[in-house]
C-alpha cells in the first residue's frame, strides 16, 4: 500500500473506539490528548489521584520509548509537572529529524 496517510497516535485511538464501541469484548483505554497548555489545569482536575498514568508526546515519530519520551507516573502533579517542563520543548533525533513537543497523550497506565 502506497500513499497512506500518517495520523496522530490519539486520533488513531479515538478512530478505533468509534469503530469498536459496540464490541463487548474490545477494552480500549481511557486517554487524553494535550495540546494547548492553558487547558492542562482542567485536564489534570479529571484525573483519579489514585491511577496511574503514561505520558507520551503524540509526535509521528518511532522509537519514542527508546529516546526516553514516553514516561509513568504514579502521582497527577509529577505528570502535570513534566508536561509544563517540556510542552514546546525542541527535540532533535539523529541530528536529521527536529521538532517541537506540543502535543500529549495521557493515558492510564495498564500492567502487561
Amino acid at each position: 500500500m502506497t500513499g497512506g496517510k500518517a495520523i496522530r497516535e490519539y486520533n488513531a485511538k479515538q478512530l478505533l473506539k468509534d469503530v469498536c464501541k459496540n464490541e463487548e469484548n474490545i477494552h480500549i483505554p481511557f486517554s487524553l490528548s494535550i495540546t494547548n497548555i492553558n487547558e492542562l489545569d482542567t485536564l489534570i482536575k479529571s484525573l483519579s489521584k489514585s491511577k496511574k498514568y503514561v505520558i507520551k508526546p503524540d509526535i509521528l515519530l518511532k522509537k519514542r520509548g527508546k529516546l526516553g519520551l514516553i514516561q509513568i507516573f504514579d502521582n497527577v502533579d509529577e505528570l502535570s509537572d513534566y508536561i509544563r517542563l517540556n510542552f514546546n520543548k525542541q527535540i532533535s533525533i539523529d541530528k536529521t529529524l527536529h521538532g517541537t513537543l506540543n502535543s500529549f497523550i495521557i493515558e492510564e497506565y495498564i500492567e502487561h
